[in-house]
């Protein structure tokens, strides 16, 4: 079936740009771009649609965050007593997972620079308490820091799925939209202001602007892996840094998500240096020379 479509969607197409990763129960999806006021109107509810999806995907990370908390918390006594152990003279034998001092430092200090990482990317509170990584450490504390740090190390890895994406997406973002910032909110989604830090409405970003969130996030927020993207013409309403940046971005995210992307272009910027990912489209008896 996705055959079909693909020939379909290729016939007048001058060029394909092929970005090739795994393509293992492919999932088509054709994303169109136009300046018609219709098209106009379809990209801002696509926009105001994709926001949603994001503020869901956080509502949904958080809900498995404290799910696993609540678990972590509740059995956390019993875990502790577990470890307890009696050593005969002489005897320095310790349970299995038990930290040294240095270590206990080290992951301390690795889980504040994640746990300030989750508050950026607007998952967290800024008002999460943490552990110092410089604290004093008692022999008798070492059990209890090792099985805490073992429990934030789990509760955290939650998130990772959904800040890479978070990441990925404010990189893009801030280095293509000038005087304009992004942020997460958890309930609205995409929450973009000024320079002068004045909240701007999802509606007031320029058609470009808008096109752009959503390619991206069509992408970024796709739950299905091994997925096939078809991007028609992205060129449309891209200044020309956008299109000579936007393969480069794509390369990012088809790396973070393992999903293959297909695009139809006449644009050599959209091409810039990667002519070996083209394939040109012609007939039999079509004169002009190969690319």
């Amino acid at each position: 079936m996705w055959s079909k479509i693909l020939n379909s969607f290729l016939t007048s197409m001058l060029l394909i740009l092929i970005v090739p990763l795994s393509s293992e129960n492919l999932e088509q999806r054709l994303v169109s771009q136009s300046t018609s006021p219709r098209r106009q109107l379809r990209s801002t509810a696509a926009i105001v649609r994709y926001s949603e999806t994001l503020s869901g995907l956080v509502q949904s990370t958080l809900a498995k965050y404290a799910e696993l908390s609540q678990s972590k918390d509740r059995t956390f006594p019993q875990r502790l007593l577990m470890t307890t152990w009696f050593q005969s003279p002489g005897e320095k034998e310790e349970p299995p997972g038990i930290l040294n001092r240095d270590e206990i430092r080290s992951k301390l200090l690795d889980l504040e620079k994640k746990r300030e990482a989750l508050v950026k990317a607007g998952l967290l509170d800024a008002s999460t308490e943490t552990l110092r990584a410089d604290l004093d450490i008692a022999e008798e504390q070492r059990r209890v820091l090792s099985i805490y740090i073992d429990d934030v190390e789990q509760k955290l890895h939650v998130f990772d799925e959904t800040a890479a994406k978070i990441d990925l997406f404010k990189k893009i973002i801030s280095k293509l939209f000038k005087y304009k910032h992004l942020a997460i909110d958890r309930t609205r989604g995409f929450a973009f202001s000024t320079d002068e830090n004045t909240p701007l409405s999802l509606t007031s970003l320029s058609s470009g602007e808008q096109n752009e969130v959503v390619l991206l996030a069509s992408l970024l927020l796709n739950d299905q892996p091994a997925s096939l993207f078809l991007i028609d013409e992205p060129e449309i309403s891209l200044h020309v840094f956008w299109q000579k940046q936007f393969l480069r971005d794509l390369v990012d995210i088809t790396s973070l998500l393992k999903i293959d992307v297909v695009i139809a272009t006449h644009s050599p910027q959209i091409i810039s240096d990667r002519w070996d990912l083209t394939i040109q489209l012609k007939g039999p008896d079509d004169p002009r020379p190969e690319l």
